[in-house]
């Protein structure tokens, strides 16, 4: 099953703005984590999965109007726990090398929701608090 590119990166800022994460994949990749989110919202078990990250280009990163260097990663490990299911709250863990992100179905529906419409509204935020919003492009 091709997985497409998948791009996430935070930009190299003072910690202020530009530092929360992004989120964007070509076609193929972004029905690949819908296929995905579907999938891992049916289950009553425990899920994890790696996406392997593509580099960001300058033409990826420019996209939110920044033109600041991207930290890159080499995977994003999402991690899926039903019994998280009914709160919003997740979290992501920057390992330096990979992101691991947490979450339960109500998260996992509002990422599905934001990427079936972020041709419509791209840039739109998913998560709570300034530490754990994703922008989806």
């Amino acid at each position: 099953m091709n997985q497409g590119s998948v791009y996430f990166w935070k930009y190299k800022t003072d910690g202020w703005i530009g530092s929360e994460w992004h989120f964007r994949a070509d076609k193929t990749g972004k029905d690949f984590v819908i296929r995905l989110l579907k999938t891992i919202m049916l289950s009553d078990h425990p899920m994890r999965h790696v996406l392997k990250i593509k580099p960001v280009t300058r033409t990826i990163a420019a996209l939110p109007c920044f033109y600041l260097p991207a930290e890159n990663r080499s995977a994003l490990i999402l991690n899926f726990k039903p019994g998280e299911s009914f709160a919003r709250e997740w979290t992501i863990r920057d390992n330096e090398q990979t992101v691991d992100v947490s979450f339960g179905k109500a998260v996992a529906t509002e990422w599905l929701e934001t990427l079936s419409s972020s041709s419509k509204e791209p840039g739109k935020p998913i998560g709570i608090g300034e530490d754990d919003v994703i922008f989806v492009w």
